[in-house]
């Protein structure tokens, strides 16, 4: 019981560690890189918009579906249990970050959702 409690606590603390500041920290070493550079650091994008001959948006997306399972407790009376299960849902996590090129440098980046966060 202990081990499983630690283990809660230090999944916990890790999972604190990572924050959307760091998120936006790793993003500003990308600003001034070139288009090439972004994409060999990134992959190729989900998606690219092209203002126009000099300004483009490169999208990433990236989402995940978690399974928390329900928890219960059991409760004893003379000889019977009885199991009562508690919550159990699904989560939906997501980030879009787009960065914009504006003659073939990256020169912003914006991003929005709830899993936008680096260690």
């Amino acid at each position: 019981m202990k081990k499983a409690f630690f283990i809660l606590c230090l999944a916990g603390l890790l999972s604190g560690c990572a924050t959307q500041a760091k998120y936006a920290m790793l993003l500003n070493n990308t600003l001034g890189l070139s288009e090439e550079d972004l994409i060999n650091r990134f992959g190729p994008p989900d998606s690219v918009y092209e203002l126009n001959s000099t300004t483009k948006y490169l999208t990433y997306k990236r989402s995940s579906v978690f399974y928390n399972p329900p928890s219960a407790t059991t409760q004893f009376y003379g000889n019977t249990a009885y199991t009562q299960y508690y919550g159990g849902y699904q989560q939906n996590v997501w980030c879009n970050t787009t960065f914009t090129i504006k003659s073939q440098t990256v020169s912003d980046y914006r991003f929005e959702g709830n899993d936008c966060v680096a260690m």
